[in-house]
């Protein structure tokens, strides 16, 4: 015969005739832990401390918990209630220099130290000497010059190459008898002179200051096909 593996109630094979004891052994375990179950069960809905109330269910949902306005307070169920009050006081906590770090350092105002503070400690502390106002002004004064030369020299040079390749605005030009040079000057004193050579295959533009100085040179050359290569040089 078999038993159950939980109350160990009797199972009687199939083959096995009906014993009316091994029943009532069964009927007995059972009335045993069912009385067990409803002491267990009785013992755990009596006790109150384990279950939530619909009372306590009820203040549950009305609670309402808010941030208030208050320093040091919070607000529940539209009441302000006072969870921490500051001392007061300068200084209620007693915090003292070497509490922040601050034993080393020496208390002076800001005027003092302003009034302390020297050229050379402002040298120091850039690692530089700072240019004086005159000093500013002269490099402000030379970088302008600088612009302007660069300027002027720049519209030098667009004017000479202009002259060269154009020719005088107001140049009165001659020719020589074989017409191999040209010259012309202007109000300035400026003298233009073109020289061709090689069978006019070669085309030499010098062109002259006022004092007899040459201060642009272009040389131009043509080609078989035609075609003109240039040279253009500014003294």
């Amino acid at each position: 015969m078999e038993n159950t593996s939980n109350y160990q109630l009797n199972k009687p094979a199939q083959d096995e005739k009906v014993n009316v004891g091994l029943i009532n052994d069964n009927m007995d375990i059972i009335d045993q832990v069912l009385q067990e179950n409803r002491s267990e069960l009785n013992a755990h809905t009596s006790d109150a401390t384990i279950h939530v109330t619909q009372s306590d269910k009820d203040n549950w949902n009305k609670a309402k918990t808010e941030k208030s306005g208050i320093n040091g307070n919070i607000r529940i169920h539209d009441e302000e209630i006072t969870v921490y009050v500051h001392p007061a006081g300068t200084n209620p906590h007693g915090t003292t220099k070497s509490d922040l770090g601050l034993d080393a350092v020496e208390n002076k105002s800001s005027a003092q130290i302003r009034s302390e503070i020297t050229k050379g400690d402002i040298t120091n502390a850039l690692a530089y000497i700072p240019d004086t106002p005159d000093e500013v002004s002269r490099k402000i004064s030379g970088a302008v010059d600088g612009i302007t030369d660069g300027l002027q020299d720049q519209l030098r040079t667009t004017e000479i190459t202009g002259i060269l390749v154009s020719g005088l605005p107001d140049g009165q030009k001659s020719f020589s008898d074989d017409w191999t040079v040209i010259t012309s000057a202007d109000s300035e004193g400026r003298l233009l002179t073109k020289t061709y050579t090689d069978n006019f295959s070669k085309c030499v533009t010098e062109l002259k200051n006022s004092e007899g100085l040459v201060i642009g040179r272009m040389t131009k050359t043509f080609d078989s096909d035609g075609k003109i290569i240039a040279d253009i040089e500014i003294k």
